[in-house]
């Protein structure tokens, strides 16, 4: 199957076509009113799994509000199909036994296609914010949502400023975040025409695929200092752990991780986590 569309921010959200609903009642169409998070994830992808928590945290604070979470299983590895969701559905009886979202199973590869291809993500977790009008409102990794989703449950999402900034988190061209974005403010790109190295690769979120990249490089003005614990949380977004991770690792908490990640973001003037280790990387801040 080929896909020419290009899926961006406010484009009409793709069918969703899978093998198998492993969790939940299965549906076809995205109804009019409610809003929905489709979660491409895996087993094998530590930052998808660290991130099912939250998410059945946030079906359950927002249920009442028209609110459906639809993870979608694409790169489970196994020979056939068959034995792909037979493990699938082993692992979620046994990890997540009380699950209160759906589980859509996919071994065909077209719902990569529809949705990941056609938005040039380039890894997972990655998560599609559906609005209620059945258009993209946010394309960008689950650590976002809670600054997302409230936004576009009370509808004030695609006049905020912040909404170009789904699009850094996946490869789609959008605005370096500025307090407000104007025509002609610079961009970063990030787009599949140049094979990286398995160290380049390193920087992506989980993605056990060969994957491309041009990696964008920005003028710096002035000199740019972060502090010791600064680098060493970008450095280990840019290795694709998640805070959960990376709190872990330096026995800091999740809170701890993302307030120095949100440091280095804003002082990178960057939209995302993962643009903004790309821009570390770039400029010799940090090393891999």
């Amino acid at each position: 199957m080929e896909n020419n569309k290009v899926l961006r921010i406010e484009s009409p959200a793709p069918p969703i076509k899978v093998d198998d609903w492993l969790r939940g009642e299965p549906f076809a169409n995205f109804q009019p009113g409610k809003v929905y998070l489709v979660e491409f994830w895996a087993t094998w992808c530590g930052p998808c799994v660290a991130a099912m928590p939250h998410l059945v945290e946030l079906k359950e604070k927002y249920k009442d509000r028209g609110f459906e979470v639809v993870g979608v299983a694409t790169s489970e590895q196994a020979p056939t199909a068959d034995e792909a969701r037979t493990k699938l559905d082993a692992w979620l009886t046994e990890r997540f036994p009380n699950l209160n979202y759906r589980i859509a199973f996919d071994y065909t590869g077209e719902m990569n296609i529809l949705w990941m291809e056609a938005s040039s993500s380039l890894g997972i977790p990655t998560s599609f914010v559906v609005d209620r009008d059945g258009h993209i409102a946010f394309i960008g990794h689950p650590s976002e949502l809670d600054d997302v989703l409230p936004k576009v449950l009370n509808g004030s999402w695609r006049s905020s400023d912040e909404a170009p900034e789904g699009l850094l988190s996946t490869g789609i061209e959008g605005p370096l975040r500025t307090s407000r974005w104007r025509p002609g403010d610079q961009r970063v790109r990030l787009h599949l025409s140049q094979r990286l190295t398995s160290t380049d690769c390193n920087i992506l979120p989980c993605r056990r695929a060969r994957c491309t990249m041009t990696q964008a490089r920005r003028k710096v003005e002035k000199p740019l200092s972060l502090s010791v614990r600064e680098k060493e949380c970008i450095s280990w977004v840019a290795r694709g752990k998640s805070s959960w991770e990376i709190g872990k690792i330096l026995d800091i908490s999740y809170n701890t991780v993302n307030f120095h990640i949100k440091n280095v973001m804003r002082k990178l003037d960057c939209g995302s986590r993962t643009v903004a280790a790309i821009k570390a990387i770039n400029m010799g801040i940090i090393e891999l």
